[in-house]
């Protein structure tokens, strides 16, 4: 897992701690349906990403994945194992389904000016939008710093 790059996030997520606000993370990842790897590699990639946050004292309260294509999934009867994979056909961003497994799971009502969804596509912004949220629309590779500058912003709302 040394080979896993973290992004310089560590500080922002620990701001948003600070001012009461769950970090949730929602990821689109069809590579478990087209068998690139398979859900439990990736929930290893996400504690790893998770201990390393915890160690520099930041906190995801939830990770959640939409492992489709939905349909390619159940075309290949692909067994979706994992409580923590939301099997929704609607879960795929910029759909909302992985918001709302959020939102049940952690007894939290949708409320637009609640949501704020930080990503590196198009896709996330639109999520943020259905959901009556805020997107924020970040290059990790070109702009890090913009993360700690978007959670300051959020932290002020």
């Amino acid at each position: 897992m040394n080979h896993i790059k973290l992004y310089p996030v560590a500080e922002g997520i620990k701001l948003l701690n600070k001012g009461g606000i769950k970090v949730v993370v929602i990821s689109n990842q069809s590579g478990v349906a087209r068998k690139y790897f398979n859900c439990e590699i990736l929930k290893e990639i996400d504690l790893e990403i998770d201990n390393r946050l915890n160690q520099k004292g930041a906190i995801i309260d939830a990770w959640y994945f939409c492992p489709v294509g939905f349909d390619y999934a159940q075309e290949k009867n692909i067994v979706l194992p994992n409580k923590w994979v939301v099997e929704n056909p609607k879960c795929r961003k910029p759909n909302i389904g992985m918001l709302e497994q959020t939102c049940k799971d952690l007894e939290w009502k949708i409320n637009g000016t609640q949501i704020y969804l930080i990503g590196n596509k198009e896709s996330d912004v639109k999520t943020a939008q259905n959901a009556r949220g805020k997107g924020y629309l970040i290059d990790m590779e070109k702009h890090p710093e913009e993360f700690f500058r978007i959670c300051e912003d959020i932290v002020k709302h």
